[in-house]
């Protein structure tokens, strides 16, 4: 038996650079792929820096997660956040 492929990419996600789609999904195994730090209704950079480019990547993975009916994960956007996660 082969399994089916299913692939999507959310809206308000950056549209993929490559030829790929944000989430594929194979049975009950689900990937989802990367995404860069580009505003989704611009295409453009979200910003000058890192940490506003990595807001969004953020913001990004939250829609994609969403979209596959994962538990809404609690975002970080700092070190402290991060380092309670993992104590």
């Amino acid at each position: 038996m082969t399994n089916k492929i299913e692939t999507s990419t959310p809206e308000n996600t950056p549209t993929p650079i490559g030829p790929y789609n944000h989430i594929a999904k194979v049975g009950q195994f689900i990937s989802s792929g990367g995404t860069a730090g580009v505003e989704p209704a611009t295409g453009q950079l979200a910003g000058p820096d890192a940490y506003s480019q990595t807001k969004q990547i953020l913001q990004s993975f939250q829609v994609i997660y969403v979209a596959i009916r994962w538990v809404r994960p609690k975002l970080c956007y700092t070190f402290e956040c991060l380092f309670e996660k993992y104590e």
